[in-house]
């Protein structure tokens, strides 16, 4: 295989992935990991090619991923860190590249003890992660009152404004916590993330139905086959599926999921039976993750204005900072809800 059809390879499981940081939950933070662990792979490829125009193709490759260049360090700065690929604490990790990449550069033990201590959640927020992260306490939040009054608004062009507002977003936050500058989000994000939580929900619920269909179709035809090859069930007398297990060395428990309300605990299962490796299940997650992403699209377009023209891109920004569509002026995108 020539180096180019490697990088498109990777391009390609990058792109099959990418589409996992959509969802609100603990699947976005597998995505974000497993983006950083091929990006790493990548890399690695790179560095061991003995070629002219190695570099080259590394720039073609970063120019065809579904984010920006700088966003290939903060991957793989997500990956190396030990305690972010601790499952037991992905539960409790913001679904956020950028906080991610922050909570990076933490030490592993310290940012366990933030994480147990519930200072680090999933409900984070970026103001409160970066004070966090300065050792300051959490400024008071101001909602809308008779006090308080709009002075400014941003509008960007509408056809350039991810791009633009990707590149000031990090130094507009940090100047308006610098200033003592609070803001609320409008009603329209409010609905939005509203509408971002039921896809979660909805596709959370899907990948472990499937999951919980496909382990139980797995052991239950690796449990026959084993009973045919040795001879442990005999011919003409009818089993239960608990028999059948017990016959074949397994506690009921271990090949039962009708209890499990997690997809951790369908994965142990998988495991420890040995239907598969941590390999192919995240192969498995992946896939029915991408099927409940068609099953339920990014609600994003039912907050659309009817007389707005503007494209639906919403897919690459966290739920905060969102921008909101003004109907009658097609020209650029507004961000409103700072206020003072």
């Amino acid at each position: 295989m020539t180096p180019r059809k490697v990088f498109d390879k990777y391009k390609k499981s990058i792109e099959i992935v990418y589409r996992g940081q959509q969802d609100s939950s603990i699947l976005v933070i597998t995505a974000i990991i497993e983006i950083g662990r091929i990006c790493q792979e990548a890399r690695e490829y790179k560095k061991r090619l003995n070629l002219k125009n190695k570099d080259d193709l590394w720039e073609d490759f970063e120019k065809s991923l579904p984010f920006s260049k700088a966003s290939i360090a903060r991957y793989i700065a997500i990956f190396q860190h030990p305690t972010i690929r601790l499952k037991k604490y992905q539960r409790n990790l913001p679904p956020s590249v950028y906080s991610l990449y922050e909570l990076s550069k933490i030490q592993d033990k310290q940012l366990e003890h933030l994480i147990e201590s519930g200072k680090v959640n999933s409900d984070i927020g970026r103001t409160e992660l970066n004070l966090l992260l300065q050792g300051k306490s959490k400024p008071k939040r101001l909602s809308q009152s008779a006090n308080e009054i709009e002075i400014l608004s941003l509008r960007l062009p509408l056809d350039s404004w991810e791009d633009q507002f990707e590149e000031v977003k990090q130094e507009l936050i940090e100047f308006l916590e610098k200033k003592g500058v609070s803001y609320v989000y409008g009603n329209e994000i409010q609905k939005r993330e509203q509408l971002e939580q039921t896809q979660s929900k909805n596709i959370q619920k899907y990948v472990f139905m499937q999951l919980k269909k496909y382990f139980t179709k797995q052991i239950k035809s690796y449990i026959e086959q084993e009973g045919k090859e040795r001879n442990l069930f005999k011919k003409g007398k009818t089993y239960t599926f608990k028999q059948k297990a017990e016959l074949t060395g397994f506690n009921f428990d271990e090949v039962d999921c009708s209890s499990a309300i997690s997809d951790d605990e369908i994965e142990q299962r998988y495991l420890v039976c040995g239907v598969g490796n941590e390999k192919d299940w995240n192969k498995l997650v992946n896939q029915f993750m991408g099927e409940a992403f068609e099953k339920y699209p990014y609600p994003a377009h039912l907050l659309e204005s009817n007389n707005s023209k503007s494209s639906n891109k919403f897919d690459k920004f966290d739920s905060s900072l969102l921008p909101i569509k003004r109907p009658k002026k097609y020209g650029e995108s507004k961000f409103k809800g700072f206020k003072v």
